[in-house]
């Protein structure tokens, strides 16, 4: 018979139970560090066999992934629902 891998302390065995409830969002970081050590990054991606996608950084959240340059139009060139510029409109 082979041995079996049983964790002892308190933080391995929070990894292995993250790994059996990997679609639980607030075990996204204990799966991502539990796939390190197991040395299977292949299971982090857009894939049918991947188990996490990887996360986006705070500024391609908020910026739509442009490095937090904004979206490349200046504030007066933006129209608003009449098709006046927004600049244009304070100016009166």
């Amino acid at each position: 018979m082979k041995p079996v891998y049983v964790p002892k302390n308190p933080h391995e065995k929070a990894m292995q139970r993250a790994l059996m409830q990997y679609r639980n969002p607030a075990n996204y970081d204990l799966v991502k560090e539990a796939l390190h050590i197991a040395g299977r990054e292949d299971l982090i991606g857009f894939g049918k066999e991947c188990l996490i996608k990887p996360r986006q950084f705070k500024y391609e959240k908020n910026y739509g992934g442009n490095g937090g340059k904004g979206n490349g139009k200046s504030k007066d060139s933006r129209k608003d629902a009449r098709g006046k510029n927004f600049g244009q409109r304070f100016l009166k």
